[in-house]
């Protein structure tokens, strides 16, 4: 498993998105989905975990959905994405 650190958010970002990805294909409740999210726009980091060989894909998607996040396997960040 790898885990992403959602770190914020970039003008745009799709919320209601965010909240549909981590519903839909990582399996979480609507309840969790959504505190996630909401907690993402209060400015907290929030990691979520996910499966080594769909880490690409997330991360297109959560580019594309406006999330500021960072791919950190194994306790050392190996990639950092949409900071800006």
């Amino acid at each position: 498993m790898t885990r992403i650190v959602l770190s914020g958010w970039n003008t745009g970002f799709n919320k209601v998105g965010l909240t549909k990805l981590l519903r839909n294909d990582l399996g979480f409740s609507l309840r969790h989905a959504k505190s996630v999210t909401d907690a993402v726009l209060e400015g907290h980091s929030v990691t979520i975990e996910v499966e080594d060989d769909r880490v690409g894909e997330m991360a297109v998607r959560l580019g594309d959905l406006g999330a500021k996040f960072a791919i950190d396997k194994d306790a050392g960040l190996q990639d950092q994405r949409n900071e800006g």
